[in-house]
């Protein structure tokens, strides 16, 4: 279903990747829920280790967030508060180096309200953002295409598949 988010993580030998897959409808969409999911997301990646790594460190986290479907019915539903949290701690508390950060099918109207939120961004964040618009292949020449789910021409499973093993990660957690 088109209706669902996704936090995974793929292993390359360079980076993880995190992808957030937010194509809801505007109905469903809860900015709180998912800003919870986020650091859900970002609680299991700190439990991961690279032991293949120096000091067991990761050379930079790579987050790409599909932004189809995203509308201005979801903007209204964004608890600013929410939002400043989330900056504040994705900018300056996450323990995990960003390398890059892609906003892929992304629309023209879209890209230009992100330019709102820039202000709320430190220039190294605001330097690493790449938008790519819908049907562009211009997110491949940063992020080999084999790494994404089968929906996204990838190899690497299916989203639903994808989806089972990351909750299965989660639940050996607890």
């Amino acid at each position: 279903s088109s209706q669902h988010i996704i936090y995974t993580i793929f292993n390359s030998t360079t980076n993880r990747l995190i992808i957030e897959f937010l194509n809801i409808s505007s109905l469903q969409f809860d900015f709180d829920t998912i800003i919870k999911a986020f650091f859900l997301a970002a609680d299991h990646r700190f439990s991961m280790i690279d032991d293949d790594l120096p000091f067991k460190i990761n050379a930079g986290d790579i987050p790409v967030f599909d932004m189809q479907g995203l509308s201005y019915r979801h903007l209204t539903k964004v608890t600013l508060s929410t939002l400043r949290c989330y900056m504040k701690f994705t900018q300056e508390g996450f323990p995990v180096s960003l390398s890059e950060i892609h906003l892929i099918n992304c629309s023209p109207v879209l890209s230009r309200l992100l330019t709102i939120l820039k202000p709320f961004m430190k220039a190294r964040v605001s330097k690493m953002l790449n938008y790519h618009s819908p049907d562009s292949t211009s997110f491949y020449e940063y992020i080999d295409q084999s790494l994404m789910p089968v929906e996204y021409g990838g190899s690497v499973g299916t989203m639903q598949e994808i989806k089972n093993e990351f909750l299965k990660q989660i639940e050996s957690q607890r």
